[in-house]
């Protein structure tokens, strides 16, 4: 296990292979609880690895031991991208779980960003896991949906190549012939784009486990978006216990260059004591 200072970066071992992980142990005498951090999808990872990690020390120095991990084909991970699965993905977080809990002794914190965050809600419903809480960092709402805003780069980028092509419905035609399909450098899965296309927040309602809820906008003042105000008006008559908050920066996940949201950063270290209190 390699060090760089209270940081610790290995690899962890799973049934299906080597995933890169990297530690952040609480800084004091005390830990408040352990956090597991699930990232987003595709090439979101590389654009959020930055402030992820900032995030992590962060949140080590209030007393949180974070551990970081590349799923399956993602990342320094081993295996490739065109063959991970949700199963798969369930099967690293739960040997993640399991570490974490091991070397922290706490209870267990689930934090994700996009995908990751609507992942990490999918996950403790189908494998029966508990977090003390949720944090989710501008949570995926529709799976679908996204998936064919990913197809629209293919389809702009054809165009851009002078390639002859349809539209989304026509990629997803091919998927399901070829059942795999290349965008933007990733070489995605039919069973992968099936499953994240059943992804929907609405149907994952968090009850008897707290939720901070935290969305990126542009200018201070900008209400949530109508669907997400429309979805915590469903959790919250669900009774689900869900705070929801904005910070203010740049879609960093989505930004040309890397990029910092030093608000998101401040308001997850005020507001993360709702999961803990």
């Amino acid at each position: 296990m390699a060090t760089n200072q209270s940081q610790q970066a290995f690899f962890l071992s799973t049934p299906s292979g080597q995933r890169f992980c990297v530690y952040h142990p609480a800084i004091g005498n005390v830990t408040r609880a352990a956090v597991l951090y699930i990232h987003p999808f595709a090439e979101e990872l590389n654009k959020s690895r930055r402030m992820a990690s900032l995030q992590a020390r962060q949140l080590a120095a209030k007393g949180f031991s974070v551990l970081q991990i590349d799923l399956h084909g993602c990342g320094d991970s081993s295996g490739d991208f065109a063959d991970a699965t949700a199963q798969s993905w369930f099967e690293d977080i739960s040997v993640a779980w399991d570490w974490l809990v091991t070397h922290s002794h706490e209870s267990v914190l689930l934090w994700g960003l996009r995908l990751g965050a609507t992942l990490a809600l999918d996950f403790s419903r189908a494998k029966n896991r508990q977090p003390a809480g949720f944090l989710l960092w501008q949570p995926v709402l529709n799976g679908e949906n996204y998936m064919s805003q990913l197809l629209r780069l293919r389809v702009a980028s054809d165009m851009l190549e002078g390639i002859k092509g349809g539209g989304v419905r026509e990629l997803r035609e091919s998927l399901v012939q070829k059942k795999h399909l290349d965008i933007a450098g990733y070489r995605l899965n039919s069973d992968l784009v099936d499953y994240i296309d059943t992804m929907r927040l609405s149907d994952l309602t968090p009850l008897g486990i707290p939720v901070c809820w935290i969305d990126v906008i542009a200018d201070k003042g900008l209400a949530l978006s109508p669907l997400t105000a429309q979805l915590s008006e469903k959790w919250r008559q669900a009774n689900a216990s869900v705070a929801f908050h904005t910070a203010v920066g740049p879609a960093f996940w989505a930004t040309q260059e890397i990029t910092d949201c030093p608000d998101l950063v401040e308001q997850t270290v005020i507001n993360i004591d709702y999961l803990v209190a």
